[in-house]
């Protein structure tokens, strides 16, 4: 079964979870925010292509939306209660769905050592989270994984090339049954850059066009202007 959850995220300031050897948290695929001809959101499709890295132009964007399937793979199994003439067999499989808290975000450089020169230091980022991951379900994370304050950074250190970092993403939460659970942590390859939009082009005959339908512009996903002939 599958399930979508668009996490409403209040910002204040490799995806596996593990209860003992266990997996529990499983990070199965990572997505462009899926929209159809009217820019509305839809539900991921099976064999959608992921993404296994984005990019985002800061003077353009300040957010950057990630759709990530998760799987809670935490037991499922009945449980055996009683004895002899009482004994019984329940499944109260909720016991393990996991309320998420907050989403935990880090950013670092990811360049040659002197493309990374003055990198600014940015304190782990907490995001609140409300919603639960159902036991033995799949299902989708739409958020943002860049907070204002990292953008207000990054701004103010790079410039019009592109610069790669490693945006590190866990999430932290408890159990319906009340244990406290967090995942190990998921990189997910980030390319940012300030560029001024175009608004004309030299060469005679290229219009300014859009790499991706304005819908999706508008999250900041892999988009840029460029110079061309008329799509």
């Amino acid at each position: 079964m599958k399930r979508t959850l668009t996490l409403c995220a209040a910002l204040t300031l490799g995806l596996l979870g593990c209860v003992g050897d266990r997996a529990s948290i499983e990070l199965i695929g990572t997505y462009a925010p899926p929209y159809d001809d009217e820019c509305k959101l839809e539900d991921i499709k099976d064999g959608a292509m992921q993404i296994l890295a984005g990019s985002v132009n800061l003077e353009l964007r300040d957010s950057y939306v990630l759709v990530m399937r998760l799987a809670n793979r935490l037991d499922a199994s009945d449980l055996e209660t009683g004895s002899g003439g009482n004994a019984s067999t329940i499944n109260p499989a909720s016991r393990n769905d996991f309320l998420f808290e907050r989403m935990e975000l880090t950013y670092s450089c990811a360049d040659t050592r002197a493309r990374c020169a003055g990198f600014p230091k940015i304190a782990a980022q907490q995001v609140a989270l409300s919603g639960v991951a159902a036991v033995d379900e799949h299902f989708d994370l739409f958020t943002d994984i860049l907070t204002a304050d990292a953008v207000e950074k990054f701004l103010a250190f790079v410039g019009p090339d592109p610069i790669q970092t490693a945006v590190g993403i866990k999430f932290v939460g408890v159990l319906a049954s009340g244990g406290a659970l967090e995942t190990e942590e998921y990189t997910f390859p980030l390319t940012i850059y300030a560029r001024e939009r175009l608004t004309e082009c030299e060469r005679p005959g290229d219009v300014v066009n859009m790499l991706t339908p304005e819908c999706t512009l508008f999250f900041g996903q892999d988009s840029d202007y460029y110079c061309g002939p008329a799509l």
